[in-house]
């Protein structure tokens, strides 16, 4: 099992709050914190130096809020991207606070303390870009006035190594 604990510092883009909200009654937009090396699927196009990190169309986080725990919120893009939207639905009153990365419905219900399965592999598709075990989390940053969509920036739980070998 693992023990997911932690708080984020987060911000997001305001450009992100076009997002197609079709699936649910509010919108998480998530970023991926790339200073921090965070990833979902790989981009094999670098930037500055750094790895492209994107989200993809089959990703799911898990959201818990003031009294809602471990909700399943799903991504809208059909494509890759490094900014989506997530979407789900919230009891009324309630505020989305923290989100976790793949969503498993046997997290738990304690959002500082979240079970999950980490395989003593990781594996790498170089066709899709896909990681696998590949944990995030987040805290909520902004929402828009009113309250329909909120913005998360999601850190990596683990580290990424790369190594370069030239061989020339």
């Amino acid at each position: 099992m693992l023990l997911i604990a932690g708080a984020a510092l987060v911000s997001c883009s305001e450009n992100a709050l076009e997002q197609d909200m079709s699936k649910g009654n509010v919108e998480i937009i998530a970023t991926i914190d790339n200073e921090g090396l965070t990833r979902s699927c790989i981009d094999s196009t670098p930037y500055d130096g750094k790895t492209g990190i994107l989200w993809t169309p089959d990703d799911c986080i898990g959201v818990f809020g003031s009294s809602m725990k471990n909700r399943k919120f799903t991504n809208t893009s059909k494509e890759n991207a490094a900014t989506t939207g997530f979407t789900g639905n919230l009891d009324s009153g309630d505020t989305p606070e923290y989100a976790y990365y793949p969503y498993t419905d046997k997290a738990g219900i304690d959002a500082t303390a979240l079970s999950g399965r980490v395989s003593a592999t990781q594996y790498y598709s170089e066709a899709t870009g896909r990681l696998s075990d590949d944990w995030k989390y987040g805290k909520l940053s902004a929402y828009n006035t009113d309250r329909t969509k909120y913005k998360f920036k999601m850190k990596h739980l683990f580290a990424l190594g790369k190594v370069v070998i030239n061989a020339t």
